[in-house]
């Protein structure tokens, strides 16, 4: 698996694990919190997957 993929997956694991212990929670507050730190993981999933689709600049063999 690529470097890519799985940082990926982390982020994607991180959000799933915070979901659980917010739908543990009995306090709201802190149920929200959880919430959105999990959607902030999500969404760094998204953009890691972004870039990991970007064309990459290779050196130039040259010799410069």
């Amino acid at each position: 698996m690529d470097e890519d993929a799985e940082e990926v997956r982390r982020y994607r694991h991180r959000a799933d694990q915070l979901r659980l212990i917010a739908g543990d929670s009995n306090d709201k507050p802190s149920r929200e919190i959880l919430i959105h730190v999990a959607e902030d993981y999500e969404r760094m999933a998204i953009a890691r997957e972004a870039i990991a689709t970007w064309p990459r600049k290779t050196p130039p063999t040259d010799g410069i």
